[in-house]
């Protein structure tokens, strides 16, 4: 906001940043109805003059390099990728045709393919031993195989209500499927003493008919407003008063439906027991672990790409893909199931977050800084595996958090640019300019991976053992 005493040379950043700012006002007005799509085109120019717009000289860095200048270059370009990244994705939801142009980043690779390709993706994905869908689908075709078996051993009349009531009982995980049986069998009760009562009185089928109105608006209507427990009632009368028209059984109907229930819920509460009983807690730490080190794997083969060590990393890219479907499926089920409140709770939003910033941060820096760019480079090479073997032993002390609630201590990450670079000034001499800047842009995409780690807050175990103890 204060004039400068001087004029800034290196105005590029600040173009770009306008640029950023612009695009980003259009994109805001291109989701309106009927606004015209934006393009990523302006975008694209103003990076190619940013990249173009560092200082070369005669071929080689400065002795006494514009540190902060780096950092505002460094910053502009990350800054921009993320605009870029909001263009396609407003594209994206609008309907707008993707370009030729938008095929650089696979996050939105799903928007060209048919919607059959996508189920397969996500089924081929879901085929797993650690699948929250899988288990949920195992599950339920168990419990209402057993269910259909034990109605036609019994010979049940109205077997299928047997399968409806394991329906009702069974939950994602055994405290869920207790929760639901107690309002389910009370339910059953209450509307089998009263159907069995009104069926002893009234015989006539013509009154249950003129009466079914009445019984499925406040089945269907009133009961959610009451609570499952009047719910499930009413849901049995309405049950007895369509069964009534059609079978001369008498109060025999609605003791057929309280048996009925009664066993489709043993082998609800059975199968909720003994299949996965903890529900998607346990798979989502377990998925968070191997996400956590998909994705750690991924920064360091990125890293070791740029070196010259190792291709381009497309499959660890590919794995955390991947891992991250399983966990988002386990994190959206776990936000369904009830919690034991007297066990610490894991930040799962900072989690996830600290993995999703890895994939298109690594797409981003790969446009920029092809595989090799740093090459031929000693003191960069020595300098970039140390950071990326403490930002993994940062990704496996977090894992083990997630896993077992441990806390372990993390080392607190520098947030200033000029801060960080401190520690690759002395190699700024080395090598050219171009390889200064794959350096820069390689090392604060590091610090950023690590910061993101360190915000993550700790789980207040001190703080939860005391208040139980307190209860």
């Amino acid at each position: 906001a204060d004039a400068p005493p001087e004029p800034i040379p290196d105005l590029a950043a600040a173009r770009l940043l306008r640029s950023c700012a612009d695009t980003t006002r259009a994109v805001g007005r291109s989701l309106s109805p009927g606004a015209p799509a934006v393009t990523p085109a302006d975008l694209d120019v103003a990076v190619g003059r940013a990249e173009a717009a560092y200082p070369v000289g005669d071929g080689q860095v400065r002795d006494a390099p514009d540190v902060p200048r780096l950092c505002r270059d460094a910053t502009a370009l990350a800054l921009a990728d993320q605009v870029r990244v909001f263009v396609v994705g407003s594209r994206v939801a609008t309907g707008a045709r993707l370009g030729g142009d938008d095929a650089s980043s696979a996050l939105f690779e799903y928007a060209r393919r048919s919607p059959w390709t996508l189920y397969w993706w996500q089924f081929r994905s879901h085929l797993a031993p650690r699948s929250v869908h899988l288990h949920s689908s195992l599950r339920l075709a168990v419990a209402l195989a057993i269910a259909r078996v034990a109605a036609g051993v019994l010979q049940l009349t109205h077997g299928f209500w047997v399968l409806l009531a394991t329906l009702t009982v069974l939950r994602t995980s055994a405290a869920d499927t207790r929760t639901a049986l107690r309002p389910a069998v009370l339910g059953t009760i209450i509307g089998a003493v009263v159907s069995g009562g009104v069926m002893v009185v009234v015989d006539d089928p013509i009154v249950y008919a003129v009466v079914l109105p009445v019984t499925l608006l406040l089945a269907f209507g009133v009961g959610r407003l009451l609570g499952p427990v009047w719910q499930q009632a009413l849901f049995t009368v309405l049950l007895t008063v369509v069964f009534a028209q059609l079978s001369p059984e008498g109060w025999r109907l609605a003791e057929a439906r309280l048996v009925d229930v009664l066993l489709g819920a043993v082998i609800g509460v059975f199968a909720g027991v003994a299949i996965w009983p903890r529900g998607a807690g346990h798979d989502l730490r377990h998925n968070a672990t191997r996400y956590l080190a998909a994705s750690a794997d991924a920064v360091e083969q990125t890293v070791q790409s740029m070196l010259g060590d190792a291709p381009p990393p497309a499959r660890a890219l590919a794995r955390v893909r991947r891992r991250m479907i399983l966990i988002d499926s386990s994190y959206c089920q776990y936000h369904s199931e009830r919690h034991d409140p007297h066990r610490q709770q894991v930040n799962w939003d900072a989690v996830l977050s600290a993995g999703h910033h890895v994939v298109p941060g690594a797409e981003s820096l790969l446009r920029r800084n092809p595989p090799g760019c740093l090459a031929g480079w000693p003191g960069a090479a020595a300098l970039l595996r140390d950071s990326a073997a403490r930002l993994r032993s940062a990704y496996d002390a977090l894992a083990d958090e997630v896993a077992h609630g441990r806390t372990s201590d993390r080392a607190p990450v520098s947030t200033s640019c000029v801060d960080q670079l401190d520690r690759i000034r002395p190699l700024l001499g080395e090598a050219d300019h171009q390889s200064v800047r794959h350096l820069v842009e390689v090392d604060r995409w590091l610090a950023g991976l690590a910061d993101s780690l360190a915000r993550i807050p700790l789980p207040a175990a001190d703080e939860s053992i005391g208040r139980s103890r307190r209860r």
